[in-house]
């Protein structure tokens, strides 16, 4: 009888398995969500600085290069972005840059590489597309997609829709700490945090009068451990950049307090805190147990932490970027974006606040 009872078991078990592969079949090719709307800047960028007249371009070779086309693309990294891998998570295609004039039907990225909270932000660069310029043409891609679908339709796409910001790195290390900015003239670090949250509260409000309903608002990351900071501050401050991570974190918590006031001001809005600090603290500090042989160092580029030289076509890269947490003297590696993307669809508490994409969605 043991014995029949340890078969029934194993056929019981054997079923539960096949059902749950069957099902996940059935479902794998379906969208979970309607679309994915992109806003912010170069961490996010997946190509319409391509269509600007700026510097901060990587429509060249090494970007890209293990992409899935193996060419550069527009995003600032040698393969996919986390909001790549976050579009395969819902089982929608690759969002595309507004700038290419694409469909719009499951989403579009707005995001322009050097923009940031404040207009002025990324003047250095050129052209770029400042938040304020995205939510603008959100607004007329709205307007375009009611005329197809109907208002009513459109609504429902909007409020069940995923809507990624990432902003605000720009607005620190390319126009704040740039000699001879303005703004550091005018505000102490406090009262420039202040300007910036005040301006994604309007910003974010915005977003949702448009219609956005689930909204990610990532943090900034460790500023000062990208290899362009270290580069630039180990040498002329006893500090060296570990003042600029003091100022993420002051900035961060300032987020997480907006976004806690948001909740309960916008009443049908899901908000999710995407904690990028954590996460690239947590592997820089752990980086041998996620499988890289370097921290601080870029894969592509020149001088101290190949950070001092940007990453150009005829500047030395690395063989194998997955050994490497930065691509660049700014961005990730591919490899990088691919655990910051796990862990906002399915992380824990200290990463995605409060609660993750996955459980968000009800998966």
């Amino acid at each position: 009888m043991l014995r029949n009872c340890k078969g029934l078991i194993h056929r019981l078990a054997l079923f539960l398995v096949i059902a749950a592969r069957i099902a996940a079949a059935d479902s794998s090719g379906k969208p979970v969500v309607p679309a994915l709307f992109i806003l912010g800047d170069s961490t996010v960028d997946c190509g319409n600085n391509n269509w600007l007249w700026t510097v901060a371009q990587s429509k060249f070779l090494p970007y890209g290069r293990d992409f899935d086309t193996h060419e550069p693309t527009g995003r600032f990294t040698n393969g996919r972005l986390s909001i790549d891998y976050l579009a395969d998570f819902l089982n929608l295609p690759l969002v595309p840059p507004y700038l290419s004039r694409p469909s719009y039907d499951q989403g579009v990225n707005f995001a322009s590489a050097g923009s940031g909270i404040l207009n002025a932000t990324g003047s250095i660069f050129g052209q770029r597309i400042p938040m304020q310029t995205q939510l603008a043409y959100l607004k007329d891609v709205k307007s375009e997609l009611s005329e197809k679908f109907g208002r009513e339709r459109t609504n429902e796409i909007f409020s069940k829709s995923i809507f990624y910001v990432s902003v605000g790195s720009n607005d620190f290390i390319n126009n704040y700490l740039v000699p001879g900015s303005s703004y550091l003239r005018d505000y102490n670090r406090k009262s420039f945090i202040d300007l910036l949250i005040s301006g994604l509260d309007e910003q974010l409000n915005e977003l949702y009068s448009i219609g956005a309903r689930r909204i990610v608002v990532a943090s900034l990351s460790p500023l000062g451990s990208v290899p362009s900071q270290l580069a630039k501050f180990s040498t002329i401050r006893l500090d060296g950049s570990s003042f600029l991570n003091d100022m993420s974190q002051q900035y961060n918590t300032k987020l997480f307090d907006l976004l806690v006031r948001l909740r309960s001001s916008l009443s049908e809005a899901d908000l999710i805190y995407n904690s990028l600090y954590n996460v690239l603290m947590d592997i820089s500090e752990k980086y041998s147990q996620y499988g890289f042989l370097y921290n601080d160092t870029a894969c592509c580029g020149l001088g101290n932490f190949n950070g001092s030289v940007p990453c150009l076509p005829n500047v030395p890269v690395c063989e194998d970027a997955a050994q490497y947490i930065f691509w660049d003297e700014y961005h990730p590696t591919g490899s990088t974006y691919k655990l910051i993307a796990d862990k906002l669809w399915s992380g824990n508490i200290n990463e995605s606040y409060p609660i993750n994409v996955k459980t968000l969605l009800g998966l």
